[in-house]
């Protein structure tokens, strides 16, 4: 069991760890997690379970990465970020910023970057208004 855990870690390939909690299944990383917690005597138990997330919908005109890239996006746990689009294919998500204004404002700077006319289209868990 803990082999297939590892092996699952090293399939992720992160370039750092720092998204691990937010984009990988809590079974490859949690039970280390607590094991390292008990030892320095910190509380471990769950206060209370996270409700299942929504399904947004997917933006128009997508092609395979984008939609890709979006199903990673609405998965991902984090408050802290934002889709946008163009509505022509092209796309930027930004996860695991400071605030949500602050995805905003990177993913439209990405997009504004490469010459492309996007929009927010959801910021957080919600679409954009």
């Amino acid at each position: 069991m803990c082999r297939d855990r590892v092996a699952g870690l090293r399939a992720w390939r992160p370039r750092d760890g720092h998204l691990l909690i937010f984009s990988t299944d809590p079974a490859l990383w949690w039970p280390r997690t607590v094991e390292f917690l008990d030892q320095l005597h910190l509380p471990t138990r769950l206060v209370d379970d996270l409700s299942p997330l929504t399904g947004l919908p997917e933006p128009p005109n997508l092609d395979v990465r984008g939609k890709a890239d979006f199903a990673f996006y609405v998965h991902t746990r984090d408050y802290e970020k934002a889709f946008a689009t163009d509505g022509k294919g092209h796309h930027r998500m930004i996860i695991a910023q400071r605030t949500q204004e602050g995805a905003e404002a990177a993913a439209l700077a990405h997009c504004k970057s490469r010459g492309w006319d996007c929009k927010i289209y959801a910021v957080g868990n919600t679409l954009s208004p």
